[in-house]
């Protein structure tokens, strides 16, 4: 059996592609985190008819024709915590692709219409965020010679959003440098990213907002600043 590639071997092979593998890995951990949430809420199987004795539940009127209504069992860090638009509008991505009704993105959207007026933190920022800290830690942590070696075998970047956290250094340098070459020839960088991203136009015809990379010539850009809220980011 092949052991699963450790998370800097994940942040290597990234780095041989057209992306930025902190935005990348950030973003793969929110979408994880939010299908545990989906499986958690039971959006794969029935809601749980010991539900509304649950922490984290709340009883959400689902019209039934003549069956009562149910309770539908929100997970804890969901029921504490509000999901910002962006990370609501993945999770209703989540349930399309799962075939199943939307139920769970139903349910929040109420929570989410009560947080406008007092914000409170979005766990799934909260993942992104922390993942984010931790890939960068990771990367700051890889030996000079191998990192060296992965940008000169690749076209990965770090965006100049997550560079700003990086300290001042060698490494700052190098990939400031490298933002700034792929600045030099956009429409080869942006059709390379538009071809790596192509996977992910199914986001946008699921039900993601955000244009896809080979529509939007602005894409290559966005990512290279990494943009608040741009869709193929977040």
């Amino acid at each position: 059996m092949t052991a699963a590639p450790t998370d800097a071997e994940r942040l290597l092979e990234l780095l041989l592609e057209p992306c930025c593998p902190i935005c990348t890995l950030s973003r793969q951990a929110v979408l994880s985190y939010l299908d545990e949430q989906l499986v958690r809420s039971g959006v794969s199987g029935l809601p749980s008819p010991q539900g509304d004795r649950l922490p984290g539940v709340r009883a959400v009127a689902r019209p039934q024709g003549d069956r009562p209504r149910q309770a539908f069992p929100i997970p804890t860090e969901l029921a504490t915590g509000v999901l910002c638009s962006r990370h609501w509008r993945k999770l209703v991505m989540l349930e399309v692709r799962r075939g199943a009704r939307v139920r769970l993105s139903e349910a929040l959207l109420g929570e989410l219409l009560e947080g406008a007026d007092a914000p409170r933190p979005c766990p799934a920022c909260e993942v992104q965020q922390a993942a984010a800290r931790h890939y960068l830690g990771m990367l700051s942590r890889l030996p000079t010679e191998t990192l060296e070696l992965a940008l000169r075998q690749g076209e990965g970047f770090v965006c100049l959003r997550h560079l700003a956290a990086l300290p001042t250094g060698p490494l700052k340098g190098w990939l400031l440098e490298r933002v700034h070459t792929l600045t030099l020839d956009l429409p080869r960088f942006q059709q390379r990213y538009a071809r790596h991203h192509g996977t992910y136009a199914g986001e946008h015809a699921a039900g993601d907002m955000s244009a896809s990379p080979k529509e939007d010539p602005q894409a290559a850009l966005a990512a290279l600043a990494a943009l608040e809220g741009e869709g193929w980011l977040a």
